[in-house]
């Protein structure tokens, strides 16, 4: 099998929203080809290790949404303002580590479309317009 292809299945089963587990094996396996007794290419060994720890990184962001501002299928910020500032730290960490890499513009279109559903209609919108916009120009 092309490795390639194992880190193309691997961004496909993240795309597809497969179990965290089965996508970072998939990202793992295709790590081991190209490992100095394998593939020995570090340009792609590293491309993977990014993307799995740029999957990983929004998995975190996201479970942290879930877990930290869903209520009854909505969200909730009320009296949360300590959330959203962790909140606001995890997705400043991740912009600023994976904004403008093109191998990675889906997962930060996807991490920015949560950011601005979260804080839409909400006493932060007007806060962090800036920041959305600016993320927008640069994806």
């Amino acid at each position: 099998m092309s490795h390639f292809l194992v880190n193309d299945q691997a961004l496909m089963m993240s795309r597809n929203n497969e179990l965290i587990g089965n996508v970072q094996e998939k990202f793992l396996e295709a790590k081991q080809r190209f490992l100095p007794d394998k593939g020995n290419d570090q340009d792609l060994l590293d491309k993977v290790n990014k993307h799995l720890s740029a999957y990983l990184m929004k998995q975190n962001i996201m479970r942290f949404v879930k877990v930290n501002f869903v209520v009854n299928g909505a969200y909730n910020l009320e009296g949360k303002f300590a959330e959203v500032i962790q909140f606001e730290e995890k997705v400043s960490k991740f912009f600023s580590e994976y904004l403008g890499d093109s191998f990675l513009m889906e997962e930060v279109h996807d991490v920015r479309c949560l950011f601005e559903e979260l804080f839409e209609s909400t006493p932060y919108e007007e806060h962090f317009k800036e920041v959305f916009t600016a993320i927008r120009d640069l994806e």
